[in-house]
């Protein structure tokens, strides 16, 4: 690779009906820029969902040459506070990911640029039914959990109004300071 470097041609030929009838030459001062071999990467794998591990994008080369691998880095878009790293990211948002051609012998180079987005796991509380009687005291823990992962905890505890029915908002949250 470089700038000015000598370039010899060799083997050019004439064809045609008047091809004996010329002599083919070439300067022998030529100089040429020679580049590094070019690589496509194709990113796939964008769009994921929470899951507690790093997600990371696939990535596939053109080209199967000894040596040849890639860096891929991500950083936080649109709002989203992270990187740049060579870790995947683990909350759920909006990633730039570059990933660049490392070439051992220095012959390719390659560059391509996509965007992760994690989104949020969907998760349901159901608040179970009770009945209140008057002396009798209410149990502010009945309610299940569907479509969490394993280690979350549902924090909270239902309330209720006497006399007041029309009140069927579960008062039950789920943590998002971790963004799932």
């Amino acid at each position: 690779m470089g700038i000015n470097k000598a370039v010899t041609l060799t083997g050019l030929s004439l064809v045609g009906t008047g091809k004996d009838n010329y002599t083919v030459s070439a300067p022998s001062n030529l100089t040429g820029t020679i580049l590094k071999g070019w690589v496509e990467i194709g990113i796939s794998n964008t769009n994921q969902v929470y899951g507690k591990t790093n997600r990371v994008v696939a990535t596939a080369l053109n080209l199967n040459v000894p040596g040849l691998g890639v860096r891929t880095n991500y950083w936080g878009t649109n709002g989203t506070v992270y990187g740049p790293s060579s870790n995947g990211p683990v909350n759920a948002g909006s990633y730039g990911v570059e990933v660049v051609v490392e070439d051992n012998s220095q012959t390719y180079e390659g560059t391509n640029r996509a965007v992760l987005t994690i989104g949020k796991k969907s998760a349901v509380i159901t608040a179970g039914s009770d009945t209140i009687r008057a002396g009798t005291v209410f149990s502010g823990t009945r309610y299940t959990g569907s479509g969490f992962l394993d280690g979350d905890t549902i924090t909270g505890t239902l309330v209720t109004h006497l006399r007041s029915v029309s009140n069927t908002n579960v008062l039950v949250g789920y943590s998002t300071t971790n963004n799932q």
